[in-house]
């Protein structure tokens, strides 16, 4: 199983999973989620909501747009690497059928800056790619303490091939997606889980 690198922390800089002995404050797992969209095509920017109620925005925002690919410009031939967009240069990514290119963002949801509601909501997205705007309204309730992975269902043998988690060491938004819970498909994109492997998440004060 060929294996992502990771050459940053999706999230923030004062967030922590996990362990944590600095001087800041801690809180339960369970009053989370962690959202995530990838895909094998491009896609330009995404909204998520949950009751209708859009998520994810100004401090609490979306992280910015990630790209997982095999750098050619690397020693590494085996490896992919997760990178911000603008760490990378697209032109370097090997886009063949063995070593797929994925793009996506990702939001921690009722963090710090956060007073939603994650219990009993049930989520949407926007999808925009290429001047085009996907509606995807689901059934599927949130509750707190879930990843939660939105995948195009044209990807999903794919992303369901992973045996172990892809990102390993540092994302755990991807653990292990040949085991994540499948909770359906909705206007051609596939909804995964699985729980937030942490007890806690800590924040510097």
């Amino acid at each position: 199983m060929r294996k992502i690198g990771i050459s940053f922390l999706i999230f923030w800089g004062t967030l922590f999973w996990g362990c944590y002995e600095g001087d800041g404050i801690c809180y339960d797992s369970k009053r989370f989620v962690s959202l995530s969209i990838v895909s094998t095509s491009n896609i330009d920017s995404v909204q998520f909501f949950l009751n209708n109620q859009r998520i994810c925005i100004g401090n609490a925002g979306i992280d910015q747009k990630m790209v997982i690919c095999k750098d050619k410009s690397r020693e590494t031939s085996d490896t992919m690497i997760l990178m911000l967009l603008s760490e990378v240069d697209l032109n370097n990514c090997d886009r063949s059928e063995e070593y797929p290119m994925w793009t996506g963002f990702d939001c921690l949801v009722n963090g710090a800056f956060d007073t939603v509601k994650v219990d009993s909501s049930k989520l949407g997205v926007n999808v925009f790619s290429n001047g085009r705007k996907t509606i995807i309204e689901t059934d599927f309730v949130v509750s707190g303490g879930l990843q939660v992975n939105v995948i195009p269902e044209q990807d999903t043998t794919r992303w369901f091939g992973y045996k172990e988690n892809p990102a390993i060491p540092q994302h755990e938004a991807f653990e292990n997606p040949a085991k994540s819970n499948r909770n359906g498909c909705f206007e051609g994109y596939c909804v995964a889980t699985f729980p937030i492997a942490r007890k806690e998440v800590c924040y510097d004060k």
